[in-house]
């Protein structure tokens, strides 16, 4: 062979290296990412449990898995009822990974291939 031809054979393998490499290391946003920033979008006032519900029904009309996490802070108690006071979220979840909905915090993480 030439050696121009080398060269160019070459060049191409190292194109094709660094072009598999950067789609190694660029992952694109996954479906639930991409799901839970769009309708990050359609919410923007409430506390916890507004965003909780909100995120829990739209997925759930997807037919997406999610669970949904109360941590208590503190419990009172008053003509017989128990009130409680804690933070609510959701993490929705599917074969690709998981997203945990934070009112207007989301973080993603994609199960390893």
């Amino acid at each position: 062979m030439r050696k121009e031809t080398l060269l160019i054979l070459l060049i191409l393998l190292l194109i094709c290296s660094m072009t598999l490499l950067c789609a190694l290391l660029i992952k694109p946003q996954f479906e639930l990412e991409k799901i839970s920033k769009d309708l990050r979008k359609q919410i923007s006032e409430g506390n916890c449990e507004v965003y909780t519900n909100f995120y829990e029904s739209e997925f759930d009309k997807l037919g997406i898995k999610s669970q949904r996490v109360v941590l208590p802070v503190s419990a009172e108690e008053s003509n017989e009822t128990i009130y409680l006071e804690g933070h609510t979220f959701l993490v929705v979840y599917n074969e690709d990974g998981y997203c945990k909905l934070d009112q207007e915090i989301i973080d993603c993480v994609r199960y390893l291939d």
